[in-house]
């Protein structure tokens, strides 16, 4: 038989549950804008029923609710979803704001940066070449070389201060990433305590939560929890966080792999794990970006470098092949070093990459090897140049010229033109429907020593130019090559070939004449018995006359291989010859494995090859100085562009994710405030009941069973 007091019990537990619920959506309300708070409710069941014999049998009845878990409303796979995405929203964060940086130092702001420094000096050269002998014209070749050694320096500076200014946050962010996981930790200590019970910790567990989103910020995460509720957290293969335990990550020195790593003026710090003295490198995330951006800033100080090896390099070899003023054989343009830049020659002060697989070059000074930032700091206008009156050591021609002192206006600048064309030429040849274009800056080197301390020999003057000229009716081409060089001028071989694009199967008709450096086309007549060679011609003011009395001009000089010398035989054809005056035929081939090209001069009993190596020789490649400034930019361009749309598109996506957990775990007012209702007349019915029962029973027991009194 049921208990008399039973109804009253079933009230009890639904005043009680109610005010359970109640007491919950209080709590829902007061923490609505608590950062990671997840919504909670109050599951309510059925309490166990009693059984009550009728006349139909026994009856189960029931006998109230009862509460039986306080859970919190969370969407575990929106929260994977979220901490995947919000690393890479950091990641893409942090490399806009290094891409602003960047553009900030190329910015030509006001005409000031690298750019427009190429230009003015660019600029200078052009003007140099037609006023050779201008003392103002020299000088300011000399000061635009001192603004773009400077400029670059500038744009250098700026970077690896950002360097270290992003080291300085990765510092800070593996401070943060351990004191994270320490929190994580010992959270899940207290909810292995607070669960053991059976209850459900749900404030912590908001808490450790949050904290998991937070360290997503900086490293990629995986969070597993374990039976015992506590959680896993794992980065890259490196479980940072298990249970109680962490692993400490140290910001330390990073190792060293060769000797010759390239130098960018600043220390490399790595993240390491204390525990296991491995290095940590996250997939994603904060952390993650701040190594990118760094790597980045190198980057670009790498196209510094190389601009600056073009110019302390090809462009010095170029001038050294000039004359100065006085008709004295010039010095190199840029090199800091006043002490030993008289030293400097072509194969002391010369650049080769490192390796095949290299992307960075370094340059060799006197047997030490530069890099990086060094190469940049070694740009510097020579101190001659730049002492008073040291305009007179420029190189502006190719020639002595002997009368082009300072107090004649007779100086050539056909140096100077060359020196231009460095900034913007092409690997083979340049076509212009105007003059030819000379490109003479292909260096050779010996295979045998090509990495390492290598030997490297220069082609001398085995120029080839061409000018094309297309009209309505036909094609000229019009190619020079040298084949004598003296003090007193150039001679060329000049091959014109005429296709007349109008008659079908027409062949091409070439003619073969000579010409000196200022266009006049000379006769030649030959020596039988000495075989020497003489270019004349008569101008208005005279004869003109070259004579080729040695074997003919240098195109290679070893001195373990030997000499080659180019000149033409008595029908007027190139001709290649050695020291012992054996004739050499030439040939090229390509595809080697490490070379573009090999040239082979054979002969009766003697045979040289000469390994080529443009990719690697020239620090710039194939491209001007110009060009390959012009695509470094358009690819900072492209790339910044390209993080903007990424940032802006997974900004959209964040956004679209909070509002999904937010749909679950969010505390809505409406809804609460209806729950908040719902509860209310809950507790008031059931006390409404409570108090019905209770009169029943008074009723009971106070006015029932009076007879008889």
């Amino acid at each position: 038989m049921r208990s008399t007091f039973t109804g009253l019990n079933t009230m009890v537990k639904g005043i009680f549950s109610n005010q359970l619920s109640l007491d919950t959506v209080g709590h829902n309300i007061t923490n609505a804008n608590t950062e990671g708070f997840s919504r909670q409710s109050v599951n309510l069941a059925a309490t166990r029923c009693q059984m009550q014999p009728t006349i139909y049998g026994e009856q189960a009845v029931g006998t109230g609710v009862d509460s039986t878990s306080i859970l919190r409303a969370r969407d575990i796979f929106a929260d994977k979803q979220y901490r995947m995405e919000v690393a890479t929203q950091q990641y893409n964060d942090i490399m806009q704001r290094n891409y602003e940086n960047i553009e900030t130092t190329f910015y030509d702001v006001r005409d000031t940066g690298v750019q427009n420094a190429l230009q003015e000096f660019w600029n200078a050269l052009q003007d140099l070449s037609v006023n050779a002998s201008d003392d103002t014209t020299r000088k300011n070749v000399s000061n635009k070389g001192i603004t773009l050694a400077d400029t670059i320096h500038s744009a250098k500076d700026d970077l690896v201060d950002h360097i270290n200014l992003l080291y300085n946050d990765f510092e800070a962010r593996i401070d943060n990433v351990n004191e994270i996981d320490a929190k994580i930790a010992h959270l899940n200590k207290e909810i292995i305590a607070m669960e053991a019970n059976g209850s459900s910790a749900n404030d912590l567990r908001d808490q450790r939560d949050l904290l998991v989103d937070q360290l997503a910020e900086f490293v990629d995460v995986t969070t597993y929890e374990n039976s015992d509720g506590s959680y896993t957290v794992v980065s890259n293969g490196a479980t940072l966080v298990n249970a109680g335990d962490t692993l400490t990550l140290e910001f330390t020195l990073g190792q060293s792999t060769n000797a010759s790593d390239v130098n960018y003026g600043v220390m490399n710090y790595c993240a390491k794990i204390k525990e296991t003295d491995t290095i940590f490198v996250p997939r994603d995330g904060g952390i993650r970006g701040i190594i990118d951006s760094i790597e980045e800033n190198k980057f670009f100080i790498d196209e510094l470098a190389h601009i600056s090896a073009m110019l302390l390099t090809t462009f010095n070899d170029q001038h050294r092949a000039g004359f100065d003023l006085n008709g004295d054989e010039a010095m190199n343009f840029f090199g800091a070093y006043e002490n030993s830049y008289a030293e400097y020659s072509y194969g002391e002060f010369r650049y080769n990459v490192k390796s095949i697989d290299a992307d960075y070059i370094y340059v060799y000074s006197g047997g030490n090897i530069l890099t990086g930032v060094d190469i940049i700091e070694e740009l510097q206008v020579n101190t001659n140049i730049t002492s008073a009156g040291g305009g007179q050591y420029i190189a502006a021609k190719t020639n002595r010229d002997l009368t082009g002192t300072s107090n004649s206006s007779t100086a050539l600048g056909d140096n100077a033109v060359l020196l231009s064309n460095l900034f913007n030429m092409n690997k083979d040849y340049v076509e212009t429907t105007s003059a030819a274009v000379t490109n003479n800056y292909y260096f050779y080197q010996d295979k045998s020593n090509a990495y390492g301390s290598a030997k490297t020999i220069k082609i001398y003057n085995d120029v080839t130019t061409y000018t094309t000229t297309t009209g309505t009716t036909y094609t000229t081409v019009v190619s020079r090559q040298v084949v004598y060089e003296g003090q007193t001028g150039t001679v060329y071989r000049q091959v014109t070939t005429v296709t007349n694009n109008l008659e079908d199967g027409a062949e091409p008709t070439s003619t073969v004449q000579f010409v000196d450096q200022h266009g006049y086309v000379l006769r030649y007549s030959r020596d039988d018995e000495t075989g020497a060679v003489t270019y004349t011609t008569t101008t208005s003011t005279g004869t003109i006359s070259y004579t080729a009395d040695s074997p003919g001009i240098v195109i290679y000089a070893d001195d373990d291989n030997g000499i080659i010398y180019k000149s033409i035989d008595a029908e007027g054809n190139i001709l290649y010859t050695d020291g012992n005056g054996d004739t050499l035929n030439k040939s090229t081939s390509t595809n080697n494995a490490n070379f573009s090209s090999v040239i082979t001069f054979t002969g009766e009993s003697s045979s040289y090859t000469i390994y080529v190596s443009t990719s690697e020789i020239r620090s710039l490649g194939d491209s001007g100085i110009f060009d390959y400034y012009d695509y470094s930019m358009s690819q900072l361009g492209l790339r910044a562009e390209s993080m903007d749309l990424k940032v802006e598109s997974q900004d959209e996506l964040i956004v679209q994710i909070e509002n999904w957990r937010s749909s679950t775990a969010g505390v809505d007012w409406n809804e609460e405030l209806t729950n908040m209702i719902k509860f209310q007349k809950g507790y008031g019915a059931c006390a409404r009941c409570l108090t019905t029962m209770d009169e029943m029973l008074d009723r009971l027991v106070n006015n029932t069973g009076q007879v008889g009194r």
